[in-house]
C-alpha cells in the first residue's frame, strides 16, 4: 500500500500471470498434480519443511496419502507408550550419522534441546563424548547406553523414593505382590 491517509490512494497490484510456456509444460518435464503429494510436517505451525514426492503413476499418489493418513490419524500409534517413542528416537539417533558412519554429539544436543548442558553432563557421566562438534562411534552407542543417558538425563527421584519405600531393594522392577500392595494401599481412594 502506498499509504493509509486520506485521500491518498492504494497501489493496485496486478495479479500475477504465468507463462504460456510453462502452463503447457513445453520446455519442460511438466509436473502433473495427480502425480505430486506434499507432505507438510513440523514441531508446530511456524517451524515447517516440506516434502514433494512425485510418483511415476497416477494411483501411487492416491496409495500413499491414504497410507499416510491411516498412519497419521492412527490413535494408537499417537498415544503409545513412553518407550516406543524412546525407542524411535533412538533409531533416529542411529540413523543420523556423519560421513564417518558416526553420531554427531550435535544431533543429540539438538534432540533434547530443553536443557544444553545437563545432556552434555548425561553424555560425560555415560563416558561418551560430549563436545558439541564430537561424534560417538554407533557401537559405542548401544540401546543399554541410550537408556543410561536418558536415566542420567531425566531423573525420577519420586519413583526412586516409591521403590525404596515399597522394597524393591535397588532393583529396577517390583514383584506382583508389591505392586498389589503398592495400589491397595498408597494409590486407592480411602473414601
Amino acid at each position: 500500500m502506498a499509504g493509509a491517509r486520506p485521500g491518498v490512494h492504494a497501489l493496485q497490484l496486478e495479479p500475477p500471470t504465468v507463462v504460456e510456456t510453462l502452463r503447457r509444460g513445453s520446455k519442460f518435464i511438466k509436473w502433473d498434480e495427480e502425480k505430486l503429494m506434499t507432505v507438510v510436517a513440523g514441531p508446530d505451525p511456524v517451524n515447517t519443511t516440506f516434502l514433494n514426492f512425485m510418483a511415476v503413476q497416477d494411483d501411487t499418489v492416491k496409495v500413499w496419502s491414504e497410507e499416510l493418513f491411516k498412519l497419521a490419524m492412527n490413535i494408537l500409534a499417537q498415544n503409545a507408550s513412553r518407550n516406543t517413542f524412546l525407542r524411535k528416537a533412538y533409531t533416529k539417533l542411529k540413523l543420523q550419522v556423519n560421513q564417518d558412519g558416526r553420531i554427531p554429539v550435535k544431533n543429540i544436543l539438538k534432540m533434547f534441546s530443553a536443557d544444553k548442558k545437563r545432556v552434555e553432563t548425561a553424555l560425560e557421566s555415560c563416558g561418551l563424548n560430549f563436545n558439541r562438534s564430537e561424534s560417538i562411534r554407533p557401537d559405542e552407542f548401544p540401546l543399554e547406553i541410550f537408556e543410561r543417558f536418558l536415566n542420567k538425563l531425566c531423573l525420577r527421584p519420586d519413583i526412586d523414593k516409591i521403590l525404596l519405600e515399597i522394597g524393591a531393594k535397588g532393583k529396577p522392577y517390583l514383584t506382583l505382590e508389591q505392586l498389589m500392595d503398592f495400589i491397595n494401599q498408597k494409590q486407592r481412594d480411602p473414601r
